[in-house]
């Protein structure tokens, strides 16, 4: 089973942050802050095992990786 990424990405367009599946252009969900964004994500990979969550800086780069594996 190949493991899903979710990209937490801030969205230049309108300051707000982004959650992005990996390989994917659309944004799956958009909040207004980074931790909200980042909670989601973290609980979407929880569901999704196994998963990643990337966390970007307002930069790009990538701040913080969490995997989740199948068996927990």
């Amino acid at each position: 089973m190949e493991a899903k990424i979710y990209h937490v990405v801030p969205n230049e367009d309108n300051n707000r942050w982004d959650i992005k599946l990996e390989g994917r252009d659309h944004s799956e969900k958009t909040f207004d802050t980074k931790d909200a964004a980042t909670d989601e994500a973290k609980k979407l990979a929880d569901e999704a095992r196994p998963s990643q969550v990337v966390i970007h800086r307002e930069n790009g780069e990538v701040q913080d990786v969490s995997k989740y594996s199948i068996d927990g």
